[in-house]
């Protein structure tokens, strides 16, 4: 049995037409409330609706049947018989499914049910869900959720016709830890247009945005850090082992977790720590990086990193966490410096060198593949067959006749016991 299938795809350039279903756990927003993930998944959709195609989303907030509840990291769907059977009914209707963000059984399910229906699925790893547990969970918590979303991750690769992620060191942790092998790197290139050489902002915007960010002070070094205020970007470190002379100016906020509060709480212009607590548009943004002398991230949580590499694209240097995504974008000392933000020393050189790089620096050269091309390649291919094609496949799948029962356990208590979670907002669930 196949998909509709029948979708028309003209040359490059011209209209096509076909349905694809974004199942995910969260859409957000272009302008800085989700992670760089979400950012690049959100371009990838307006560049196929642009191109012709049909967009159909089943995500929290999106569809009425899509029940959630929320934790301190984001909402997470849960596979209720009204979820699964409309996922169900928009897999009938589909060509392609798209997968970003695997923590919840309902992913795995809708990529099972697409191979049943021979429909192309393409899955793209944006958040490194074992520092999500590491960050926001202890002791057996940490323990059972590692486990739920290992293997909710490992079967949904299994399952998916293509799979890719954002960085080359994501892809390999992803390879290391959990046994998944992906396709390749995705990016979706128009996602920084507003940072591109060819945007020209004015002297006076520029002096205007370092008078902002440095509280007055624009004569002293100024760093930058800009995105989402939340307790894994480790902001405190940027406060705590900048040089005394140097100002840091923390542009963002959070999602009302607390940690937004705490960061805000740290504004104070005597000691060069200025907080602009608002999410900005990518051009107001770009006048920003190009007016500061560099910018920093202490985080640890990475997949790639988008504000380093719109950083870069403004001619400023970075100095970032020696950790995740992070690493695919400095290369010697090119683009600027990897550090343990936890060693002062290391840091306070580290920043003082970067110095000497301003409007020298370029994005590093990777290898990458644009994510329109990966659909339309997938579009233009038959359906999948429904066993695995590959060793790799049947590697993956076949454990899961011991695991399945365990991960059954897990599920049950995911679906049914809400409250046990750590600070579980349950009034937040779907009626």
């Amino acid at each position: 049995m196949a998909g509709k299938g029948g979708a028309e795809r003209g040359e490059r350039g011209q209209r096509r037409t076909g349905s694809i279903l974004i199942l995910t756990n969260r859409i957000g927003t272009f302008s800085g409330h989700t992670g760089g993930g979400s950012a690049m998944r959100e371009k990838l959709c307006a560049a196929l609706v642009r191109e012709g195609y049909e967009l159909k989303m089943f995500a929290a907030g999106k569809h009425e049947s899509a029940d959630v509840v929320f934790t301190d990291y984001c909402p997470m769907m849960l596979p209720t018989w009204r979820a699964l059977k409309s996922i169900w009914k928009l897999l009938k209707e589909s060509d392609l499914v798209i997968v970003s963000g695997s923590y919840t059984p309902c992913i795995p399910f809708g990529l099972l049910m697409a191979k049943i229906l021979g429909i192309r699925s393409l899955v793209i790893f944006t958040t490194d869900s074992d520092q999500v547990v590491r960050t926001y969970y202890q002791g057996i918590e940490r323990l059972v959720w590692w486990y739920l979303y290992s293997w909710t991750d490992r079967l949904t690769a299994s399952l998916a016709s293509k799979v890719y992620t954002r960085s080359e060191e994501y892809q390999a942790k992803l390879r290391n830890l959990h046994g998944i092998c992906c396709d390749g790197v995705m990016v979706q290139s128009d996602q920084y247009g507003a940072f591109h050489a060819e945007q020209r902002d004015s002297d006076e915007e520029i002096r205007k945005a370092r008078d902002l960010l440095s509280g007055g002070n624009s004569h002293r070094p100024l760093m930058i850090y800009a995105g989402r205020w939340a307790a894994e970007k480790r902001i405190e470190l940027l406060v705590a082992n900048k040089p005394r002379d140097f100002i840091v100016a923390i542009v963002g906020n959070g999602d009302g977790s607390g940690a937004a509060d705490a960061i805000h709480a740290m504004h104070n212009p005597d000691e060069g720590v200025i907080c602009l607590r608002e999410f900005v548009s990518h051009d107001r943004l770009r006048v920003m990086y190009k007016a500061a002398d560099i910018h920093a991230s202490a985080s640890d949580f990475e997949s790639l990193g988008n504000s380093a590499h719109e950083s870069l694209l403004c001619g400023t240097p970075v100095v970032l966490q020696r950790a995740g995504g992070y690493i695919s974008q400095v290369e010697g000392e090119e683009q600027g410096f990897l550090v343990d933000w936890k060693d002062k020393q290391e840091v306070q050189e580290a920043l003082r060198k970067a110095l000497k790089l301003k409007n020298k620096v370029h994005p590093r050269q990777r290898k990458t593949e644009e994510g329109t091309e990966i659909v339309r390649r997938l579009l233009a291919k038959p359906g999948p067959a429904l066993l695995p094609c590959s060793l790799y496949g049947w590697r993956v799948l076949l454990p899961w006749t011991l695991r399945f029962p365990a991960f059954l356990v897990l599920t049950m208590a995911y679906v049914n016991l809400p409250n046990s979670w750590p600070r579980a907002l349950v009034q937040g669930q779907a009626k």
